[in-house]
């Protein structure tokens, strides 16, 4: 089949179940780069093709249990806050700074964990300080596109604040489905998605060699809105900037994502120029994480903080921004 004699009247689920068949023939034949170029389409199809209000719904749903998780959280810590605060410190991370998902119904006990909470801890504890207060947006998928929009949602949250922003993981990390293209698959029978997504775990190499772009947040993008951050940051009357590094993910998911260790480390690199340009602070995070063993540092899913890697950060941000 070729894609000049998919018909353009052919319902959704039929056009990607035949498409996604293609892809998994040319696959079986060998011809691993054809494969890859009809999973390409496939992708682009699963958004163009679905129906546009079901999918919207679908994109609406993720971002309002994702913001209820973070704004659970926010509220959580700043229940903690002092009286009258004089330090104000605000975080803006992704899940990296949330306790995992199946922690949040026992939040009060799994935010102690978080480095946000740590920080708080420790700042309230330095009597040069007089009492703090963190103003915490943590968010899961959340990428420096969405910390622009939240600084330009909510400037009081940076106002007079030592502002810290963990991001760039789910900016860097090459998909094999953007967000609409992902949620786009849960319209499909489940038959239908479970080819999509089979083909996606059995040639993820292939996917990623032929399309190493394919990403939240394009390098370019990143730079620009790390300076968006800087000028927002000043704007709004923030007294600091801290960004953090990403960390560079395990040798067990290198073979799956080719040239994996270099985009981060490009991301990285992007992260500290762009600071340096700003005047902005660079937590070097994957440093610190690396240096005292990622096995300890790093939850067992090789990404997310463990309890002493949360420490770590925690420690290392308050020594660096407040000398205490």
């Amino acid at each position: 089949m070729s894609v000049r004699s998919l018909s353009p009247d052919m319902p959704f689920a039929d056009l990607i179940a035949s498409v996604i068949g293609q892809a998994h023939e040319a696959g079986r034949r060998g011809r691993r780069d054809e494969a890859v170029e009809w999973f390409s389409l496939c992708r682009t199809l699963l958004t163009t093709r679905s129906a546009p209000a079901a999918l919207a719904r679908k994109i609406d749903a993720e971002f309002n249990t994702t913001r209820a998780d973070a704004d659970r959280m926010r509220a959580a810590l700043m229940a903690r806050a002092s009286p009258e605060a004089a330090t104000r410190v605000s975080v803006i991370a992704d899940s990296l700074g949330l306790p995992r998902s199946e922690e949040m119904a026992d939040l009060p006990a799994a935010l102690d964990a978080t480095y946000s909470a740590r920080i708080l801890a420790r700042l309230q504890a330095a009597p040069a300080l007089s009492g703090a207060v963190v103003d915490a947006h943590c968010q899961r998928f959340f990428t420096t596109d969405d910390a622009v929009d939240l600084m330009l949602e909510r400037p009081e949250a940076i106002e007079g604040a030592h502002v810290l922003v963990h991001l760039g993981l789910n900016d860097c990390a090459v998909r094999m489905f953007l967000t609409a293209q992902r949620l786009a698959c849960a319209l499909l029978p489940r038959a239908v998605s479970d080819e999509v997504v089979g083909f996606a775990r059995t040639y993820r190499a292939d996917i990623v060699r032929a399309f190493p772009t394919h990403q939240y947040v394009p390098l370019d993008r990143l730079r620009a809105n790390l300076h968006r951050m800087a000028e927002l940051t000043r704007q709004s009357g923030g007294l600091s900037l801290t960004v953090a590094t990403v960390i560079v993910v395990p040798m067990k998911f290198w073979r799956g994502t080719p040239d994996i260790c270099r985009n981060f480390t490009a991301y990285n690199h992007a992260i500290m120029e762009e600071a340096a340009r700003s005047g902005a602070r660079v937590l070097d995070v994957d440093r610190l994480m690396w240096q005292h063993g990622n096995a300890a540092t790093l939850n067992k899913d090789g990404m997310h903080l463990s309890a002493r890697g949360h420490a770590l950060l925690a420690d290392f941000y308050v020594k660096a921004a407040f000398n205490v």
